[in-house]
């Protein structure tokens, strides 16, 4: 039997790693302190202006209590963690392609 192949879309990634954040009540410089980045990484990533490496990836899964197929896949639902649950809002990709590019026209702390 073959696998199936799985589609990325980094707009879906950039959208939860922000959701994620903002349902913490963190701030971007928070994100940023802990993970021994500036805050303009953390824009970036949130933005889709950059990949996160693995390692920030893996960072985020354990913070968060999340899987990292979670942060790179889902677009919709709840995900859980032991603390919280927490929503990733749900917008079909074309919400998410605008709210990304509607992000990197700022460079806001939000």
């Amino acid at each position: 039997m073959g696998s199936k192949a799985v589609s990325f879309d980094p707009f879906i990634l950039c959208s939860n790693l922000k959701s994620l954040r903002e349902t913490a009540h963190m701030s971007q410089t928070d994100i940023a302190k802990k993970l021994g980045v500036s805050q303009n990484s953390v824009w970036k990533y949130e933005s889709g202006q950059a990949e996160p490496s693995l390692a920030v990836l893996l960072w985020y899964s354990r913070e968060f209590g999340i899987s990292v197929d979670s942060l790179l896949l889902r677009k919709e639902g709840k995900m859980t963690n032991d603390k919280t649950v927490m929503t990733i809002p749900n917008l079909d990709v074309q919400d998410d392609r605008v709210l990304c590019v509607a992000q990197a026209g700022g460079r806001g702390n939000s």
